[in-house]
């Protein structure tokens, strides 16, 4: 994570999957924190924000106040996904109830371990897992390549690859009670700009 975030994410596609968040909640790559307006503060009682970028984290608990959480339910780390024993330091062995990633995974280099390890180590049992990410377009070969060409440029500035298959990956541990798939909110035609999330509840 780079502390960029992309703004193709919809109101409705958030309003969609973050009500299901509750108790705890980890949001990976929380930014500036705009998702906190999407949390329902009567089923939300903390929400920690993993934000590498240090330059982020004045914004963050402003929002979330102005969400409505209180100071004292609101806590920021300040490292990567990667980094999940600083996660777990920080964390002071507690684990959350719920771990959010919105457009957060895409820059990730190695998802499927990121992932597997706060699943299983910072997420509790039976907890629920919200992702919202760009993925390469499984419907359209065209679009593929284009997602292809366009990732080098996008990279740098955005700090996601378009092209990368998170929800493959992602769907291939073995975490799941609920292996639907959904798309943006309201669906879109497969586009440059392709999403995919999922609840795990």
């Amino acid at each position: 994570l780079h502390g960029r975030r992309c703004g193709c994410c919809g109101a409705e596609t958030k309003h969609a999957l973050l009500p299901a968040a509750c108790g705890v909640v980890l949001e990976i790559g929380a930014g500036h924190g705009h998702s906190c307006k999407y949390l329902d503060t009567t089923r939300v009682t903390r929400y920690i924000a993993l934000e590498p970028s240090i330059e982020m984290h004045k914004h963050i608990p402003a929002n979330a106040v102005k969400a409505g959480f209180e100071p004292a339910q609101i806590q920021m780390i300040s490292c990567s996904a990667e980094e999940t024993e600083k996660i777990l330091e920080a964390l002071g062995g507690e684990q959350v109830d719920t771990l959010v990633s919105i457009l957060g995974l895409c820059g990730i280099p190695d998802v499927k371990k990121s992932v597997a390890v706060l699943t299983d180590k910072v997420l509790k049992l039976g907890g629920v897992f919200l992702f919202y990410e760009h993925v390469r377009c499984d419907s359209s070969p065209t679009l593929a390549w284009w997602q292809a060409v366009w990732t080098p440029i996008c990279e740098p500035i955005l700090g996601c690859r378009l092209d990368k298959p998170t929800h493959h990956i992602i769907d291939a541990l073995d975490i799941w009670e609920d292996r639907k798939l959904e798309g943006k909110v309201p669906e879109e035609p497969p586009n440059l700009f392709w999403h995919r999330y999922r609840k795990k509840l």
